[in-house]
């Protein structure tokens, strides 16, 4: 029996093959031979690819690929728009054109008016579509926001039932990356406009309310003002997406993955964010001030399945400690059983009590809570530590930080439990310092 390759196969079944590959897979084997680099460039030009920006004015199989993969919305937003509506007026799909937008050069009104596009066609009337939203509030961007239902145990968000008229085309898209300067309202209300997004990547510079003199008129000191560069103009008369209330934000079911590597001075966002991803697994969160306790508690009750949870503060001029305690994070991994991932940095206010309950977070991979302080002292050391609870034989990795100081026999004292604790310890980085 003779073995087949690809290239045996007849090219409507090569064709079907295609689309399903990796592009990685599908450069590889353009790059076999030029009758398959002639079939796998036909291929992505009139079947896989249909919907390329050609830069250049040339069209080249490399930047097709590449941009069904990520899109980057910028100057180039008239022609995508062109391909969205084109797209919506026969009830396809955004993945026809890609599986990623990159947001960064082009402005909030743009971007908001591109995933405004809905399907259907203007000669009939849209479909009518039922979402479930959580209700954010609608605050003046000069304002911060009033987190709903505020109370001793955290922030809760009520869930509304929303009817649009047409689902915009935008809701199916996968991936989203925004790096631009924004209000809150502002990124609140792009959220609005998807739903089945997987991962999310915010790099978000805070866009400030500042009130420009009028004509005539006096200024700061005055009171007589226009509207500010910042403000927020966008209106929806039907009150779809927001009214003068609230922001209705669709719950995102398949949000597994969330990095905010730059955000809003106010770290509150983050509880709004986290509300509507009931599913998150994976978050990498750079705060710009301080995270404590209530945080974690908020991240257990509205995202129970998280597996990966990164918090690190800034790294400016002016570094902050993070307020996470043991108690709060001892707490967390309570609630949170699909835990594989735990990284804290700086997170002086762990005295090491958490350590003794370790073992029984068996679900744990890697464990880092780097105890160091920038602008003052650590929190007092636990006086006896060592790693308690069961053996955890998926745990491979351990940074405690160089914050915690022991004596000789201590030291010896938390290698032994270490050993026992962590059996298949493939590797660790800092373990606090030995006093002489």
């Amino acid at each position: 029996m003779t073995s087949k390759t690809f290239s045996d196969l007849p090219q409507d079944e090569l064709s079907v093959v295609l689309q399903y590959l990796p592009i990685g897979s599908l450069l590889m084997f353009s790059l076999v031979s030029k009758a398959n680099y002639d079939f796998v460039r036909d291929q992505v030009k009139n079947n896989i690819c249909k919907y390329v920006v050609y830069e250049n004015n040339s069209w080249s199989l490399v930047d097709a690929l590449r941009q069904k993969k990520s899109m980057r919305l910028s100057e180039c937003s008239n022609e995508i728009e062109g391909f969205m509506n084109e797209i919506a007026e026969r009830n396809g799909s955004i993945s026809e054109i890609t599986s990623h937008f990159k947001a960064d050069n082009i402005s909030f009104p743009d971007l908001y008016h591109l995933l405004d596009i809905r399907k259907g066609s203007e000669e009939e009337e849209f479909q009518q579509v039922q979402v479930e939203t959580i209700c954010l509030e609608n605050t003046p961007d000069n304002k911060p926001p009033q987190l709903v239902g505020n109370d001793e145990k955290g922030y809760h968000f009520e869930k509304k039932m929303k009817t649009i008229e047409g689902e915009p085309l935008t809701y199916d898209l996968k991936s989203l990356s925004i790096d631009m300067t924004l209000t809150r309202s502002k990124l609140l209300k792009i959220m609005t406009k998807l739903k089945n997004l997987e991962s999310l990547n915010l790099i978000v510079e805070q866009e400030y309310y500042r009130p420009k003199t009028s004509r005539g008129g006096r200024g700061l000191g005055g009171g007589l003002f226009s509207i500010s560069s910042g403000e927020d103009d966008t209106q929806d008369g039907k009150g779809e997406a927001f009214d003068d209330e609230f922001i209705y934000v669709p719950i995102m079911k398949k949000l597994k993955k969330l990095v905010i590597e730059r955000g809003f001075d106010d770290d509150r966002f983050i509880f709004e964010i986290s509300s509507f991803c009931p599913n998150l697994e994976h978050l990498h969160f750079v705060c710009r001030e301080s995270v404590d306790d209530n945080m974690l508690e908020h991240l257990a009750k509205y995202c129970p399945k998280m597996k990966y949870l990164k918090i690190k503060s800034d790294d400016g001029a002016t570094q902050f400690e993070l307020e996470i305690t043991d108690k709060g994070l001892e707490h967390f991994l309570e609630k949170e059983t699909q835990i594989e991932v735990i990284d804290l940095e700086p997170a002086a206010n762990i005295s090491g009590s958490i350590f003794k309950r370790l073992g029984d977070f068996p679900t744990l991979k890697s464990f880092r809570t780097q105890r160091v302080s920038y602008n003052g002292d650590c929190s007092d050391q636990e006086e006896d530590i060592f790693f308690g609870g069961n053996t955890n034989p998926n745990l491979e990795y351990l940074d405690i930080g160089p914050g915690f100081s022991f004596t000789k026999e201590e030291f010896e004292k938390l290698f032994i439990s270490l050993k026992k604790f962590a059996p298949n310890l493939k590797g660790f980085g800092e373990i606090g310092q030995v006093s002489e």
